[in-house]
């Protein structure tokens, strides 16, 4: 049996550093160790994860996990659509370099891994400067 949640955590933060536009606005890292990081970058992406289906197989050579990209940014401007497009575009910009992080996996942890978006969710409550919501990410993965 192994289980896959962590390589694909790992892999998934390793993504989004590697994504220039990304790397040089937000904090990276994972929920609840968000590291210090550049003071300048007010905004952060969090990873957070569900539970990893296909672990009680006896021999697991298929398996989901789910993960939560929590972006979480700073907009100190009047007008809220601004911030709201500043999620849009981070969004997009993420699915869209998919293909990066899907080699990667093969390439790195040998499994064969279909990733798609579920979808996104608002955050909790909104609370001025910070907007923030949840990207989605299902990974099904296969040996």
């Amino acid at each position: 049996m192994q289980l896959m949640w962590f390589p694909l955590v790992k892999s998934t933060l390793d993504y989004l550093e590697s994504i220039p536009e990304v790397n040089a606005r937000y904090n990276i890292g994972i929920l609840g160790n968000l590291p210090g990081g550049d003071k300048n970058k007010k905004s952060t992406i969090e990873i957070d994860w569900d539970n990893e289906s296909g672990a009680a197989d006896i021999v697991n050579t298929v398996g989901e996990v789910v993960l939560y990209l929590l972006i979480k940014n700073r907009a100190d401007e009047i007008d809220m659509m601004q911030a709201y497009q500043e999620q849009y575009e981070m969004q997009n910009l993420i699915l869209e370099k998919t293909k990066l992080l899907h080699d990667y996996i093969l390439r790195n942890l040998k499994i064969a891994v279909k990733i798609s978006a579920a979808g996104v969710a608002p955050l909790g409550k909104l609370t001025r400067p910070y907007y923030s919501n949840q990207l989605v990410i299902v990974f099904e993965w296969k040996k």
